[in-house]
């Protein structure tokens, strides 16, 4: 009889061993052992402080990848701001909204033109970025490219509105 229950047991007690499932609340407890609230702020302040664990931790818990700061912030534009490659990589697996606007109008896109940053540009091209999009004062990446001498990003963002006529 014991032996019967065992067999029928195993197989649920080591799932989570097996495939390496956890469910989001465990994530959580996780976070929470960290000393770290577990909120919307405490996960737009991980990825301000480049904290991918940290990050990656809120989103497997199933916060909202797209949430915004009171500033209207979102995750993926302040690592795009900061140029972190890693946690743009990570906050789009997760299926960030490339194309999300702050209260300026500006986009993942526009911080990257802006900067010159050519491998982030071409990250948020390749995940469907909106090349056209405007800020509020009508500006497009392509502009601030051209605004700060940023020829590479410049031609990118060319060949890419020439790409979607």
């Amino acid at each position: 009889m014991h032996r019967v229950m065992l067999c029928l047991l195993l197989p649920l007690l080591c799932y989570p061993l097996i495939t390496g499932c956890r469910d989001k609340e465990s994530y959580r407890k996780d976070i929470e052992q960290k000393g770290t609230v577990y909120s919307e702020e405490s996960f737009l302040s991980a990825i301000k402080a480049g904290d991918r664990d940290l990050a990656e931790l809120f989103l497997e818990s199933g916060i909202d990848v797209n949430a915004k700061s009171a500033d209207g912030r979102a995750a993926l534009l302040i690592a795009a701001e900061k140029g972190d490659m890693e946690m743009t990589r990570l906050l789009i697996k997760h299926r960030a909204d490339v194309n999300i606007r702050d209260i300026g109008g500006y986009t993942a896109l526009i911080y990257a033109a802006y900067q010159g940053n050519l491998a982030l540009a071409e990250l948020l091209i390749k995940n469907d970025a909106d090349v056209n999009a405007k800020d509020k004062d009508g500006w497009t990446a392509l502009k601030y490219a051209f605004m700060n001498q940023h020829k590479d990003v410049a031609d990118l963002l060319i060949k890419a509105v020439a790409k979607k006529k």
